[in-house]
């Protein structure tokens, strides 16, 4: 990322990129998730915009036992309250994937997602649940959504949904909020 570009120029270039703590606000989550806690700390109290990209897993271990560790990164009041943008999608699991077992554990809708309703949420104005059909599997067979997602995320203006299914009345009373919903994939 450009924040570990900068800082590791020279030892000047090195303290101003420390002491920018809008800089380390773009959040990488990372499988270690090492340096997702290197930039939470380095990005003071800013508010913080965090992208989950496709990862590695390296045939470690389950997605979903990445997925519980950053649910409780996430939970952490002084974090939650600070999140403005959130981008969550579907991620690789190695782990199950050699055996031919179904990789149902890749899913956000299922495992990560559940893990964060109740989590107040109040600075977030964007989010992005990506679930990523897979070219082995097909479409995605994820959960409907809770409402208790939504329900502590008063500024949520712009969600993006792929692949998700948000049926349960009691949701959309949640994103009263809202000027943007798009989405896009074929439900089951």
């Amino acid at each position: 990322t450009e924040a570990i570009t900068i800082s590791h120029v020279c030892s000047r270039w090195r303290t101003v990129a420390l002491s920018q703590p809008q800089l380390w606000a773009l959040v990488p989550l990372n499988w270690t998730l090492r340096r997702t806690r290197l930039f939470l700390e380095r990005s003071g109290l800013a508010k913080l915009e965090l992208y989950m990209f496709r990862l590695d897993t390296h045939e470690r271990s389950c997605v979903k036992e990445w997925y519980q560790s950053l649910a409780a990164l996430l939970k952490v009041p002084t974090m939650a309250t600070r999140i403005r943008k959130l981008v969550f999608r579907t991620q690789e699991c190695c782990f199950h994937g050699r055996d031919g077992r179904a990789k149902d554990c890749t899913m956000i809708t299922r495992h990560l997602l559940p893990l964060l309703n109740d989590v107040e949420f109040p600075a977030l104005n964007h989010a992005s649940l990506l679930e990523e059909p897979s070219p082995d599997y097909g479409e995605p067979h994820g959960a409907d959504l809770d409402p208790r997602l939504f329900s502590a995320c008063p500024n949520l203006h712009s969600l993006t949904m792929l692949c998700c299914r948000l049926r349960i009345p009691k949701a959309f009373a949640a994103l009263s909020s809202l000027r943007s919903l798009t989405f896009s994939g074929r439900g089951p």
